[in-house]
């Protein structure tokens, strides 16, 4: 289902405005489900895809919702390298390039 997912919002294109409520669903539901792997990869891409389009909020909340489980969870599945890597692309587009390059 979640691969079926990932090629879905592919062929969507770079409107994220329409894969915007189905991420949000899928987010629920693997939460709810316990898949934690595959929700922390959701995030990661949910957090990409948004701000690919210039959707930075939701990237950002995205972010902070995986920094949360890291935190929570004692670990990231992804990797510290594939959330920090996002993480500061997202603060050098915010304009904290400092923090952005000292992540």
């Amino acid at each position: 289902l979640v691969d079926k997912w990932k090629c879905r919002a592919k062929t969507q294109g770079q409107d994220f405005s329409l894969c915007e409520p189905a991420s949000c669903l899928q987010r629920v539901l693997l939460g709810l489900a316990k898949c934690e792997s595959k929700l922390v990869e959701h995030l990661c891409l949910a957090a990409k895809a948004a701000s690919n389009s210039g959707n930075l909020s939701y990237a950002r909340c995205a972010m902070h919702r995986l920094q949360l489980r890291g935190s929570r969870d004692g670990q990231v599945t992804l990797g510290p390298g594939a959330w920090c890597l996002r993480a500061a692309k997202l603060m050098w587009l915010d304009g904290q390039r400092d923090k952005a390059v000292g992540l």
